[in-house]
């Protein structure tokens, strides 16, 4: 699977707006493997709006 695809259940269960950091501990706290937690690592210091913002800017990244 790749890792925006699963990523997208796990950014779903956020509470937005949220930053960087609150971003990374949601995930983390719901399980995320390593390998999501370091490409949600490469996102830029923000407030996202949603999943899909997150997933935007990961997308801009690649």
């Amino acid at each position: 699977m790749h890792v925006l695809e699963a990523l997208r259940p796990l950014l779903q269960r956020v509470d937005y707006p949220a930053d960087k950091a609150e971003i990374l501990h949601t995930v983390r706290v719901l399980g995320a493997p390593p390998e999501l937690l370091d490409r949600l690592a490469t996102l830029p210091d923000y407030r996202y709006g949603s999943a899909d913002s997150v997933l935007d800017a990961l997308r801009g990244l690649a």
